[in-house]
């Protein structure tokens, strides 16, 4: 792991309000019951928070910095829908804080979304 990723701390800076929003917006449809995945359950891309031009070459940033921040921002992002929906979150048939401690790629997730009754 390189310098610049043990320093790693403000995932969701990285990323586009227009990313953070399309995620968002499938974990509201899955709140409501009105996923066009499962009701219930989203289905949500990873490619969606990945930066558009990706630097291989290294000057910038390497491909693995650009996955490891992708899968960071999803961990932020389920971690504040959650708090701020006071919902849980079941992601690929994982509690979110067992999903969080995820360190590699995967091309897509499932989220389930449990409301808390109130």
């Amino acid at each position: 792991m390189s310098s610049r990723l043990g320093k790693f701390t403000g995932a969701v800076m990285y990323a586009s309000i227009n990313q953070v929003l399309q995620v968002w917006t499938k974990l509201e449809a899955a709140y409501y019951g009105k996923s066009s995945y499962a009701g219930d359950t989203a289905e949500i891309y990873f490619y969606l928070l990945l930066q558009h031009s990706p630097s291989y070459d290294g000057m910038e940033n390497s491909y693995h910095e650009v996955e490891y921040e992708a899968l960071e921002m999803f961990k932020q992002i389920f971690k504040h829908f959650s708090r701020k929906k006071n919902c849980d979150l079941i992601v690929d048939d994982q509690a979110l804080e067992t999903w969080m401690r995820r360190t590699g790629f995967f091309h897509r997730v499932h989220v389930k979304v449990v409301p808390h009754e109130e």
